[in-house]
Order: C-alpha cells, then sequence, then structure tokens
C-alpha cells in the first residue's frame, strides 16, 4: 500500500479551496478507515495539491526566451510549498507554467 496519497485538485476558486478541500480529506479518512483492517495499522501521509492551468505568472530563462519543458520553480517565500512547472515547450509567444499549491499535508 502506498505511504503517500497525493490528490491533485483543479477548478477550485480561492473561497472554495478549504472548505472543499477539508472536506474531502474527511471522506478519503473515512474511507481508508472503513475499508482497510486496522491490524494494517495503514497511515499513509496526504498531500492535496491545487492545480491552476491558467495563472498570470509568466516566466523566462536569462536569454530572454521561454523557460525550457520541465523547468520548476519554486516559491520559497510563502508559509506553503507553492511551484509552477513549465509542462511544454512553446514556439510562439510566451510560455504558460501550471501553478501547484500543496492546500493540505498531514498524516493522520
Amino acid at each position: 500500500m502506498p505511504s503517500i496519497l497525493i490528490v491533485y485538485r483543479e477548478g477550485l476558486s480561492e473561497g472554495q479551496l478549504r472548505k472543499q478541500v477539508l472536506r474531502e480529506v474527511r471522506i478519503l479518512k473515512k474511507v481508508i478507515a472503513n475499508k482497510v483492517p486496522k491490524s494494517l495499522k495503514y497511515n499513509p501521509e496526504i498531500i492535496y495539491l491545487t492545480v491552476n492551468k491558467h495563472p498570470s505568472t509568466r516566466y523566462f530563462a536569462a536569454n530572454s526566451k521561454n523557460a525550457a519543458p520541465g523547468s520548476v520553480i519554486f516559491d520559497h517565500f510563502s508559509s506553503a510549498m507553492n511551484f509552477h512547472l513549465i509542462s511544454q515547450h512553446v514556439t510562439e509567444g510566451s510560455s504558460t507554467p501550471t501553478q501547484y499549491k500543496i492546500a493540505f499535508r498531514n498524516r493522520f
């Protein structure tokens, strides 16, 4: 059984985020508690990532070209771990990174 469960969630507004994440995490915990035998002492870490495919942020390489596909940009200044991922090569215009935010991370 996996030691880490990662849930990716898209389409939540900032207003919906906390309420929906807590609701879905509570349901996930309940399913695990009801379906996994207690004798297994299964205690996975749960990481809940929200995905924003259309952030207004743009990144460029030092040579003023688009950042390369696979580039990951971390935000070390916030309390939660947030990052952007450049997932594709762009030949016209600027690349649009996908934004990931850790909305929940915990063991139960």
